[in-house]
């Protein structure tokens, strides 16, 4: 029987935003490529604590064209992916009551994690929260997967359920011999607890 279930904050509990270098190329009206090479190679090591992000920003903002400082960039970049899904903390509330132990995992660096888990608040409503920066691995890594495990009393598995709207992530996680869902919409989420718990 399930006794523990892993969410996915980014596309679960808070919901899915524009990336944010999407909506800052099209806002300041400037090439999306001068932003996505950052994005898919310095931010990955931002994401498992390698770099930190404040000091990769900090070269690079003026030729992005922004003119404030980099925290002032964070703000905006965070602020503008802030949408909580108040139906699933309320479901994930419910849960708790009746016993279940719930956990976030997020695949973010730093600044952001503290942003959700701390700013937002996100943190309270579940009885720990992980963030890849911390662990050192992405959630689409099998890694990390068995490092949360471990960090959570290493559970029987057939107890743990993980939810993510990320495919990669939802695979490395049955890797790790977890029983792994692929977050939908609430509607699909209720129906396959309904049959779990």
């Amino acid at each position: 029987m399930i006794r523990i279930v892993i969410f996915d904050a980014d596309g679960m509990i808070v919901k899915r935003a524009g990336r944010f270098h999407d909506r800052y190329a099209e806002e300041f009206n400037i090439q999306p490529g001068k932003l996505a090479g950052f994005f898919s190679h310095e931010f990955q090591d931002c994401i498992v604590g390698k770099r930190d992000l404040k000091y990769e920003l900090q070269s690079r903002i003026s030729k992005w064209g922004w003119k404030k400082s980099v925290d002032e960039l964070l703000k905006y970049w965070f602020e503008g992916e802030q949408e909580i899904n108040t139906a699933m903390l309320n479901r994930v509330k419910g849960m708790r009551e009746k016993g279940c132990v719930c956990y976030l995992t997020t695949n973010n660096e730093k600044y952001r994690t503290e942003y959700l888990f701390n700013t937002l608040g996100l943190k309270k409503y579940f009885d720990d929260s992980f963030s890849t920066c911390y662990i050192g691995f992405k959630k689409s890594e099998e890694a990390f997967w068995k490092a949360l495990h471990a960090r959570i009393g290493s559970p029987d598995k057939s107890t743990v359920m993980v939810w993510d709207d990320d495919e990669a992530n939802i695979q490395a996680a049955r890797e790790a011999g977890l029983t792994a869902f692929t977050f939908k919409n609430e509607e699909d989420f209720e129906e396959q607890m309904s049959l779990c718990i």
